[in-house]
């Protein structure tokens, strides 16, 4: 294929008025080489397996390292230009149109002042793919929550269970596929955040619903656990041993706060303890007759 390029710039004179009889202008110029004047052509068709031209394709270049080149769109008629590349190896070149498979990839190289012609043919993408679920998780402030639990239930009475399970990424971001048309519940849970369910719908195959959800902050996230062992001097377990725990103050005061007995094992627990200081105390009373 033989197709002719400029090798300069179009050089443009300035304007000079011819007065009259036997006057003389001179224009002189000076032509500039033209940055393409090395460069390569890639050129092509787009077209069905029918043989008809696909228009508004996406054609991507892409060097060896997959790093994006450049991309154009094929026209009406289904064709395709890349007028001025620089030669290279191993190019990958690939088409992608709405409705159509991505193609395979063609990897060619490219000379100097080569002129290359190369056409695909788009298979049509008859892959049923069901809904697509996709979302955020964020906190009150707007910021992104990472490693988030995301649980999809199904909500119809079709079927019953956990569905799907995620976490979110670093920024937030979550993608459940394949999901069949109906009505679904979404549980989201990170820790130090209280529990958030969203209704759900996936209306259509091959849709993509979102759902941005918004994590409140559990008021009881910072308070804590305090347990242990409560054993005599034989270190054997005391079931049903009183302890009462005390919050320590800045005076060094005592103050009781809560009171539980051990369990079978000699343990003891309690939940939901502010941040601060305690200690405990234990006694087993005996019955005396």
């Amino acid at each position: 294929m033989s197709v002719r390029k400029d090798d300069y710039i179009l050089a443009q004179s300035e304007v000079k008025n011819l007065s009259g009889f036997m006057n003389t202008i001179r224009f002189d110029l000076s032509l500039t080489p033209s940055p393409y004047r090395n460069t390569g052509t890639v050129t092509g068709m787009v077209l069905n397996a029918s043989g008809k031209p696909v228009a508004d394709a996406i054609i991507l270049i892409l060097d060896a390292n997959f790093n994006i080149i450049s991309n154009t769109a094929s026209d009406s008629r289904g064709y395709f230009i890349f007028p001025a590349l620089e030669p290279g190896s191993e190019y990958h070149v690939y088409a992608k149109a709405p409705g159509f498979q991505l193609s395979d990839v063609q990897i060619f190289d490219l000379r100097d002042d080569q002129i290359l012609e190369v056409a695909f043919v788009l298979s049509p993408d008859t892959v049923q793919t069901k809904g697509i679920l996709t979302g955020s998780v964020q906190n009150m402030n707007g910021l992104p929550l990472g490693s988030a639990l995301i649980e999809l239930y199904r909500a119809d009475g079709s079927q019953t269970g956990l569905i799907c399970l995620s976490f979110s990424n670093e920024v937030g971001r979550f993608v459940f596929r394949d999901i069949e048309q109906g009505f679904y519940l979404l549980k989201v849970n990170a820790p130090g955040y209280l529990y958030n369910f969203s209704p759900v719908t996936i209306q259509e195959l091959r849709s993509i619903s979102s759902v941005d959800v918004i994590l409140q902050e559990d008021p009881d996230a910072s308070k804590g656990l305090v347990m242990g062992l409560i054993t005599d001097n034989e270190d054997q377990p005391q079931a049903d041993a009183d302890v009462i725990l005390y919050r320590v103050g800045t005076n060094q005061s005592h103050t009781p706060v809560a009171y539980t007995r051990t369990n079978q094992e000699g343990i003891y627990l309690f939940v939901n303890i502010p941040a601060g200081e305690y200690c405990v105390n234990s006694n087993r009373p005996v019955r005396v007759e």
